[in-house]
């Protein structure tokens, strides 16, 4: 059986065209030519349904996929306003096994006698009995009205021409038998009806309704197509053997069951079947289109004026009506610098859209990175993964806490980038706790992480430990190297008495460690080297999926690692200014629901990433979902934008971005997979132009298990409880294992020294014991007031699973507690948020 598509045709209500428009439609479809196999013909059915479902009336279309385009364009030849999209089949959502009874409409004569044709109507629409009943159902009933027309061919016509000839004499089996009518009376309207060309039909009613009689009362609605001159028809219900097969012909579209001498011409299928028009302006619950007339650019970039080649070099997404032809378009790599922004409702189609061109950009080999805050457009492009570029794709699932990716967004490797990520950082927080946000907070968090960033493999676990272990900090302190920051800490934190300073750190302490006492957190950001190297992935074109489901890992958690990877591409898009423009390598960066993520980051990329070719493509709801600035950024510099339906108040907005071409009416009336765009082509913005996105490529890769594992071994690290029983060496970048802090400069030789005297870990002595020496095992003294420069260093401490464990300083305290520094004589304060208590990365501090 063909692969069908159904096909949802809305007309405007102000439309003036008449059946005749469909008469000429359906001469169009009749001269098709069924193709023989073995010289046996195959017959192709068009079937043309009225269905109301959800007490809405809608007009469908379900035919073979390689004829879309063809019919398409017929309709659109007669009925240029309407709008025509693709959809799921409804059928598949309706339970056909219980409370469904249908049959199919039956000539009672034969057919070379005519039924009423629109012409007899009047200044009545021959369908406004029919669509009356159908508009009127309860909100659970189904009603199916499916006509099926198989291209036949002149061969019909000669029984008519031969009933003439012989006058009532008899003929061959099928043909005229008997001339109920006088056949010298009627000669005339035999002939109109063979004059037109026809289809054979079958025509099947089928409800699903508490209400038994609703069959037959749609059934008696085809009465007033009754000829009392010639045909009419009546209602035959299948008998008991036959229901499976035809329920079955019924949901599959097919030809079987449709009666053998069933013929009727354009005429009479077009008095039966026709869009809606003004005429039937007054049945409710039609499925009307919006008058949207629009003309896209002649600059078009479309499919058929490009090579193979050449299409690479474009994204297709979308189809419009292109000088009188449905034809598929896309946008040029150079104009989608200038970023992509859609908006839509929920459901609408942004997320297919997203999913189409990043598709298109996986399958021509460019670099991608796609941002999900769902997790099913992140699962669903696996599936689209070609062969070929399995290895490319590094594909980061946060809830996967068996195997957890490393990122640490102090990691540096350009020191002067450190302002740019501590605004960074500072950003994303703000952006979480903006509804309490101070300056105060700011100024502190901001100089704590400039100061981590100049310590070595410092992570986001040590922003507890620097606000509150004076002996820690001090020793930070030393290696600050801004006399800025370095007199922050000196002249003011230190001098703060006890409870200001209390009252200054606990709110940076509540909301750092908010998230650093999330496991799925810890295991990501508490790690000094990152698993990812996100230059190298936008420079050789890789593909980054970040799947952030926030049902499985939350929302807070899934938009604090969404906005630092965001803030690291940034910052890797920037670092390309010292590679030669021609040479960088275009990045795309799909980022849905991205007000989640939306922070400084974003006017940045909008306003310079251009030149470091790092190209955004932006979807969201409603434009209240975003802040005044990142939405002036967005309105100032993208060169696409799109618009799927969207509320009233956003349309008002949006009308004033398409020059007001098109109302906020216009914007309000878009059905699913509809979209408004005025799009950059060739570094010059087009009119406002209407067009339809595409549905999701039919053919899927079966390489998404294959993707996921080559991820996890290449970038993934497994955690504790899932490393293998062999010892693993401690300066390894496994994940979870413990961070020290160590200081060496007491030490005779650097500890980098295979030579340097190790430290004893009598597990008997605790962590705050002295080391012993060799010979007496007794405490070997430090002198800190003697070597006030002795270096910080952070060390992976992590041991076979063999060795002797350690156990960590920090001990579960209020955050608020005050307890006498271990460094110290005088009294010090130090906070312990749930985060430093964790289990899986524990701070050990050293003296």
């Amino acid at each position: 059986m063909d692969e069908k598509i159904v096909l949802e045709i809305k007309t405007p209500r102000t439309g003036l065209e008449t059946p005749e428009s469909m008469a000429q439609m359906f001469t169009s479809l009749a001269s098709i030519k069924s193709p023989s196999l073995l010289f046996k013909k195959t017959e192709i059915p068009l079937c043309f349904e009225i269905l109301t479902i959800h007490q809405t009336l809608h007009f469908l279309a379900v035919v073979p996929v390689n004829y879309q385009s063809f019919v398409e364009s017929q309709i659109l030849s007669q009925y240029p306003k309407a709008i025509i999209t693709t959809s799921k089949d409804p059928l598949q959502e309706v339970d056909l096994t219980s409370k469904v009874n249908f049959g199919q409409m039956k000539l009672q004569h034969n057919y070379i006698y005519p039924l009423k044709i629109y012409k007899d109507f009047a200044d009545v629409d021959p369908l406004s009995s029919l669509l009356g009943i159908l508009s009127k159902l309860e909100m659970d009933d189904v009603a199916l009205v499916q006509f099926v027309l198989v291209p036949s061919g002149s061969g019909w016509q000669g029984a008519g021409r031969r009933a003439i000839e012989q006058k009532g004499k008899p003929v061959k089996e099928g043909e005229v038998k008997s001339d109920p009518f006088g056949l010298q009376t009627y000669q005339t309207q035999i002939t109109d009806k063979i004059a037109f060309p026809g289809f054979k039909i079958g025509i099947r009613l089928l409800v699903k309704s508490n209400n038994s009689a609703l069959l037959g009362l749609i059934g008696a609605t085809f009465t007033s197509f009754n000829n009392p001159n010639g045909n009419s028809m009546g209602l035959e219900k299948p008998s008991f053997w036959q229901k499976g097969g035809m329920l079955r012909a019924i949901i599959d579209r097919s030809a079987s069951f449709v009666p053998k001498y069933q013929y009727l011409n354009i005429l009479e299928v077009a008095t039966l079947y026709h869009f809606p028009s003004e005429k039937l302006i007054n049945i409710p619950n039609i499925t009307w289109s919006k008058t949207i007339l629009s003309e896209p650019p002649e600059n078009l970039p479309v499919a058929i004026n490009f090579n193979e080649e050449a299409k690479k070099q474009v994204n297709f997404f979308a189809k419009t009506d292109y000088k009188g032809k449905p034809t598929t378009f896309g946008i040029l790599k150079n104009d989608r610098r200038r970023h992509v922004y859609i908006i839509g409702k929920t459901g609408t189609g942004k997320s297919t859209m997203l999913m189409n061109m990043a598709i298109n950009d996986i399958r021509n080999g460019e670099g991608v990175g796609v941002i999900d805050p769902h997790g099913e457009t992140a699962e669903t492009l696996l599936e689209f993964v070609p062969s070929y570029r399995v290895n490319d794709v590094i594909y980061f699932n946060p809830s996967d806490t068996d195997y957890p990716f490393h990122l640490n967004p102090l990691e540096i490797t350009d020191p002067s980038q450190k302002d740019i990520i501590a605004s960074g950082i500072v950003a994303i927080f703000y952006k979480l706790f903006a509804q309490s946000w101070g300056p105060r907070l700011e100024y502190i968090l901001r100089n704590t992480i400039l100061t981590l960033l100049e310590v070595p493999n410092s992570t986001l676990l040590q922003i507890p430990e620097l606000l509150t272990n004076a002996h820690f900090r001090n020793k930070a302190v030393d290696q600050i190297t801004d006399p800025v920051v370095k007199a922050f800490w000196k002249n003011e934190f230190d001098k703060m008495s006890e409870n200001f300073r209390n009252e200054a750190v606990s709110p940076i302490l509540n909301k750092v460690g908010q998230f650093l006492s999330s496991q799925i957190i810890r295991n990501i950001v508490g790690h000094p080297k990152s698993t990812i190297n996100l230059e190298d992935i936008m420079n050789n074109k890789k593909i980054l999926i970040l799947n952030l489901s926030q049902g499985r890992m939350g929302e807070d958690n899934a938009a604090l690692l969404g906005a630092m990877l965001i803030t690291k591409l940034q910052l890797a898009a920037m670092h390309r200014v010292n590679i030669p423009e021609e040479e960088r390598e275009d990045f795309y960066l799909y980022v849905d629901e991205f007000q989640n993520f939306a922070t400084t980051s974003f006017i940045k990329i909008l306003s310079e990433a251009r030149k470091y070719k790092l190209n955004l493509i932006l979807a969201n709801q409603y434009i209240k979902q975003v802040d005044e600035t990142i939405r002036a950024a967005i309105f100032g510099n993208v060169g696409t934008m799109m618009t799927f339906l969207i509320g009233a108040e956003d349309a008002d907005l949006i009308a004033k971005e398409f020059s007001e071409r098109f109302k906020p009416e216009d914007l309000l009336a878009l059905g699913n997979f509809q979209i408004i765009i005025k799009m950059a082509i060739n570094n010059l913005t087009s009119t406002p132009f209407f067009a339809q996105s595409l549905p999701l490529p039919q053919s899927r890769t079966q390489s998404k298990d294959k993707v996921i594992k080559v991820s996890r071994e290449r970038y993934a690290r497994p955690v504790p409880s899932a490393l293998p029983s062999s010892p693993q060496s401690p300066l390894l970048p496994q994940s979870n294992k413990p961070v020290e802090i160590r200081d060496t400069a007491h030490l005779k030789q650097p500890v980098s020294n295979p030579q340097s005297p190790q430290r004893s870990r009598n597990p008997q002595h605790g962590d705050n014991q002295h080391p012993r020496n060799n010979q007496g095992g007794k405490p070997q003294q430090s002198q800190p007031t003697q070597q006030p420069n002795k270096p910080l260093e952070i060390r992976d401490t992590a041991r076979p699973q063999n060795a002797q464990q350690s156990q960590p300083i920090l001990r579960p305290q209020s955050p608020l507690s005050p307890q006498p520094s271990q460094h110290s004589t005088q009294p010090q304060t130090v906070f312990n948020a749930a985060v430093v208590k964790t289990q899986t990365t524990p701070l050990e501090v050293v003296k």
